[in-house]
């Protein structure tokens, strides 16, 4: 599988990418190769992406972030979190596919990662641009505490007219 992979990477053709590691491919890796493999990419795509050349920075984003993003299923949980903070840190990247990278990462996190990454995602602005959907959030449990005054600015910020234009 290893030699597949390096060869994909080495031709850059995204439309090999379903016929080299597809999802069923992958899932036969045992967790142990899956953990060499990660964490072998993922240096390779933070390699390529600090590189000038533009060739090498389109591997990156169309071939070893899918690639990084299949292989979180069976990843460790600092596999998952590493990836999370890249992807966090290439938001505006148009060549990410954020939501559905993010969402795989969600889906393969635990409550606790997922709490942590709820916070982080809630430091980012909401989107306001029509190319852009939102980030999207992890599902999970927060009780956030919300004093009497804060509850009260928040309607009154509602009720105030000037700020809905």
């Amino acid at each position: 599988m290893y030699q597949a992979i390096a060869l994909l990477v080495r031709c850059g053709k995204e439309s090999l990418l379903e016929k080299v590691a597809t999802r069923e491919q992958l899932s036969k890796v045992g967790k142990n190769d899956v953990s060499v493999m990660f964490t072998e990419l993922f240096e390779m795509m933070r390699e390529n992406v600090e590189e000038t050349n533009r060739r090498k920075k389109n591997i990156a984003f169309s071939i070893l972030v899918p690639i990084l993003q299949r292989l979180c299923c069976k990843a460790g949980d600092e596999d998952i979190e590493e990836l999370f903070d890249f992807i966090m840190s290439h938001l505006n990247d148009s060549r990410i596919k954020r939501n559905e990278i993010l969402k795989t990462i969600y889906n393969c996190a635990t409550s606790e990662q997922k709490e942590k990454m709820f916070k982080q995602v809630m430091n980012h602005p909401i989107v306001r641009d029509d190319r852009w959907n939102d980030i999207l959030w992890p599902s999970c449990k927060i009780e956030i505490e919300l004093h009497d005054e804060v509850i009260t600015d928040l309607v009154t910020s509602l009720k105030n007219k000037d700020l809905k234009k």
